[in-house]
Formats: C-alpha cells, structure tokens, sequence
C-alpha cells in the first residue's frame, strides 16, 4: 500500500518509529497526483518545491522521539475557495 493511501494515524505511527520520513510522504502524495492530475483537473496551485522543502526541514527538525501532533509533516489540499496565494488586487478574509 503507498503512503498517500495510509489512514494518517498510521503515517504518524510510522514517524515516530523512524520508518518513513516526512519527505517520503510528501513523495507519494505528491507522485498520485501527477498520475491523476491529468484526469482530474482538481489543482490550481501546486507548490511542490515549497512542499519538499517544508519536508526537509521537518525531517531534520523534529526528533522522533518527542510528541509531535499527528497532523505534523501531512500535506493537505485547500478548497479553491480559500486564498492560499493574495493577488495584489485581493483580500482575503
């Protein structure tokens, strides 16, 4: 089973134990995408280096030892309703 299709529990588990790295994550979320994105249509705005690079710094930050939240290190899609990126003519909120 790929990572992108692991409930995140299990992702979190995996962390802890020094199994996978959040770069992994990111990797396998990132790689479905490009195998549906074609199909699908559903981004706008994709920031993969930004993404990889938040999991470097994840990977290299966070101790495995220490709690961390579950959702550290889990890429989310934002609904295009939400501003993610403020136009010079926009405002969000």
């Amino acid at each position: 089973m790929e990572l992108c299709d692991r409930p995140v529990l299990e992702l979190n588990s995996l962390l802890k134990k020094g199994e996978i790295t959040f770069f992994d994550i990111t990797e396998s979320i990132l790689k479905r995408i490009e195998s549906v994105e074609q199909k699908t249509n559903a981004y706008i705005t994709l920031l993969e280096e930004k993404i990889f690079k938040k999991a470097e710094e994840l990977d290299k930050k966070v101790n495995r030892k220490t709690k961390f939240p579950v959702l550290t290190g889990i890429p989310i899609a934002v609904k295009d309703n939400i501003c993610t990126i403020r136009p010079v003519w926009a405002t969000c909120g």
